[in-house]
C-alpha cells in the first residue's frame, strides 16, 4: 500500500510542476519585424502592430550603418502619435532611442494600435542599412 501512495505523491508532483512551467513560460509571440532593410536619406521605414487586451512587451534589437555617425532613431508610437509625428508635431513615444548605432529595445505596453518606426528623416545625404529583429510577447 505504501508505495501506490508514493505513486499517486509523485504523480501529483509531476502534475503540478508540469502545470507550472507550462504557466510561467510566455503564452504567445509574434514577429514585429526580423529582417535588414534600407531606410533612404530623409525617410522612415515603419510596421503597424496590434497589443491585444492583456498587454504586451515588446522586445528585440536593432543595428545601424551608414553616414558619419551610423546612426537611426527607433521609436514606438501609438496610431495617433504616428499621425501626428508624421505631420511634424511633437509627439509622446512608447520608446524612442533617440539617434544611436544599436540597441536593445523592451516595453510593456497596454492595449492598443502601434507603430514601429526606423527614422531617418534627420540625414539629408545618407541612407541607414538597418538590421532589426523585433517581436512581442504576451
Amino acid at each position: 500500500m505504501p508505495s501506490r501512495l508514493w505513486t499517486a505523491y509523485l504523480t501529483l508532483t509531476l502534475v503540478v510542476l508540469c502545470t507550472w512551467s507550462v504557466t510561467a513560460s510566455p503564452l504567445g509571440q509574434a514577429v514585429i519585424v526580423n529582417t535588414a532593410f534600407t531606410v533612404k536619406a530623409g525617410d522612415a521605414k515603419y510596421w503597424n502592430f496590434h497589443v491585444g487586451s492583456d498587454g504586451a512587451n515588446v522586445v528585440g534589437r536593432f543595428r545601424a550603418e551608414g553616414g558619419s555617425g551610423n546612426d537611426i532613431k527607433c521609436l514606438i508610437l501609438d496610431a495617433d502619435s504616428f499621425e501626428n509625428w508624421r505631420n511634424g508635431h511633437r509627439v509622446k513615444t512608447y520608446y524612442n532611442s533617440e539617434r544611436i548605432t544599436v540597441a536593445n529595445i523592451n516595453v510593456n505596453l497596454p492595449q492598443g494600435e502601434y507603430v514601429l518606426v526606423f527614422d531617418n528623416t534627420y540625414s539629408v545625404l545618407t541612407n541607414k542599412a538597418v538590421t532589426a529583429d523585433v517581436e512581442m510577447r504576451w
